[in-house]
C-alpha cells in the first residue's frame, strides 16, 4: 500500500468536503487543507508552504488538486506502479509535428461540468499510462515526495493562480530531465477554465521566463507556445472528433 497526501488550496469548505475530504475513492490518504480564506495568497506559495513543512521522512505520493476536483476510479493500485522519477496528471498536452505546422493535442482525459454537476462535457483522447506530455493542467498534480526531496523542486510564486502546473512541468524538464507523464484516472472537474488578462501576463512571463530553453512547452488554453520557438504555426487537433462526441454523449447518459 502506497502513502497517499492530498494537497489542496481551501476558498470553499463544503466544496472541498464534498469533492475531496469524505471522497472514499482516497482511500487511506492525509489530508492537507490549505485554508486561503482569510489571506488569499497565490496557489504556488501555499503549495511551498506545505513543501518547507514536510517530514520527507515520510514518503509519499502527492495529489495536489483543486477543491473542484473528483476523483472517481482507483488511484492507490495505479500509484504503486508509477515510476517515482516522473511527473504525473490526468490530462496534459504536447506538441505534435505534422508538415509545416504543429498539432496541440490533449491526452488523457478529464470530465467538465458546471459547479452544479450538469452540462457535463469530455476533454482529452486516450493514450497508455505514461504517455510524455509538454506539461498538465492546474487541476491536478501528482509527484512522488523523493523526487521533490532530491531536487527540492517547488512553484514559481510569481504564477498566482494560472500556469503553476506548467511551468512546475518546465522548469522540471529543462533543469532535470524529469518527464511529465500522463496517468488515465476516472475524475471529473466542477469547471471549465478561464482566460482573464491576469492569464495571458502570466503567459507573457513563463515566454521571458524561457526564452533560452531547450525545449518547447504547450498549455491547454491558448494555442501558443513557452520556451523554444516552434518555428511552424500551431493548430489543435481535433481529429477524432466523432469519438469525443461519442464520449460526451455517454457522460450526459452516465452523468
Amino acid at each position: 500500500m502506497c502513502n497517499l497526501a492530498v494537497i489542496t488550496v481551501v476558498r470553499n469548505y463544503e466544496m472541498y468536503n464534498r469533492f475531496i475530504k469524505k471522497n472514499k475513492r482516497f482511500q487511506s490518504a492525509l489530508f492537507y487543507d490549505l485554508d486561503n480564506t482569510a489571506e488569499n495568497k497565490n496557489i504556488s506559495v501555499r503549495y511551498n508552504e506545505f513543501l518547507n513543512q514536510y517530514d520527507y521522512s515520510k514518503e509519499a505520493w502527492f495529489v495536489f488538486c483543486h477543491e473542484d476536483w473528483q476523483l472517481n476510479g482507483d488511484i492507490v493500485s495505479k500509484l504503486e506502479n508509477l515510476d517515482k522519477k516522473s511527473l504525473y496528471g490526468p490530462i496534459g498536452t504536447i506538441f505534435l509535428p505534422q508538415k509545416e505546422r504543429f498539432l496541440l493535442r490533449s491526452l488523457g482525459g478529464v470530465r467538465n461540468s458546471d459547479k452544479e454537476g450538469k452540462n457535463i462535457r469530455f476533454y482529452g483522447r486516450s493514450c497508455q499510462d505514461g504517455t510524455v506530455v509538454d506539461t498538465f493542467d492546474c487541476q491536478c498534480l501528482l509527484v512522488h515526495s523523493g523526487l521533490i526531496e532530491k531536487h527540492r523542486l517547488r512553484f514559481d510564486e510569481k504564477l498566482r493562480f494560472d500556469l503553476y502546473v506548467e511551468d512546475f512541468c518546465a522548469m522540471a524538464k529543462e533543469q532535470y530531465g524529469i518527464a511529465s507523464r500522463v496517468i488515465n484516472l476516472k475524475c471529473r472537474h466542477y469547471s471549465y477554465g478561464s482566460i482573464e488578462e491576469r492569464f495571458y501576463n502570466d503567459f507573457e512571463y513563463l515566454q521571458d521566463k524561457y526564452q533560452d530553453a531547450r525545449f518547447s512547452y504547450s498549455n491547454g488554453l491558448v494555442t501558443k507556445e513557452f520556451g523554444k520557438k516552434l518555428g511552424y504555426p500551431i493548430k489543435r487537433d481535433t481529429h477524432g472528433f466523432i469519438n469525443s462526441l461519442k464520449r460526451r454523449i455517454n457522460c450526459l447518459i452516465e452523468g
